[in-house]
């Protein structure tokens, strides 16, 4: 007698009792194929590699069994017809990598669903604290924060000249404001003399 594991994927639409009747109908299948069924592990539901029939995801069931002649191509020509069945894969395997089962089918059916409601719930947490951690807008920082900017005073800019740790462009700035209260400067004198020459020949 032979020892073989049929790994098979579900497709991941059905719900927890539809999914106990699609294994147990494929277990019945086996049954009358000459197969006696010795374990049945329920994986969950997983990522799969690439697409199969446009489904990302799929419920991974493990079914180990023993037959003889005909049972496995009989039993795969069922899992290829059966439009549940994603894809499976059937191996010959040696008595002693038989797995036990530890638990009956019910009891993994509401593990799994009992997983499935638990990362469903953890990815709406991590969505949610990623929610959280989400810049404020400009407009939220203006309301809670008010930002001042203050002119420079000339005392700033003289001691900007006078220190020498500035940029040459600050340098350049300085030298060219400089420049230009000078040049305001001279303008006020001229007309100040403009205006004293002015008075004394009217004097005349």
């Amino acid at each position: 007698m032979n020892f073989y594991e049929t790994l098979y994927i579900v497709h991941p639409a059905p719900e927890s009792g539809r999914l106990k009747d699609i294994i147990l109908s494929l277990e019945e299948i086996l049954k009358k194929s000459g197969g006696k069924t010795l374990s049945i592990n329920l994986w969950g539901k997983k990522r799969l590699a690439y697409l199969i029939d446009k489904q990302k995801y799929g419920t991974y069931v493990q079914l180990q069994f023993t037959g003889e002649g005909n049972c496995v191509s009989n039993f795969e020509i069922e899992l290829e017809h059966n439009p549940n069945v994603l894809s499976y894969l059937t191996t010959l395997i040696e008595e002693s990598d038989v797995v036990e089962q530890k638990n009956d089918l019910d009891v993994q059916i509401a593990g799994q669903s009992r997983e499935t409601k638990n990362d469903a719930d953890g990815a709406k947490d991590k969505k949610s604290v990623e929610n959280d951690k989400i810049p404020l807008t400009d407009t939220d920082i203006s309301e809670s924060e008010e930002h001042h900017i203050e002119e420079p005073t000339e005392t700033d800019v003289k001691r900007a000249s006078e220190s020498g740790d500035n940029d040459p462009e600050d340098k350049s700035e300085v030298e060219e404001m400089n420049t230009a209260e000078k040049n305001t400067d001279s303008i006020e004198e001229n007309q100040e003399n403009a205006d004293e020459t002015s008075a004394v020949s009217e004097e005349e």
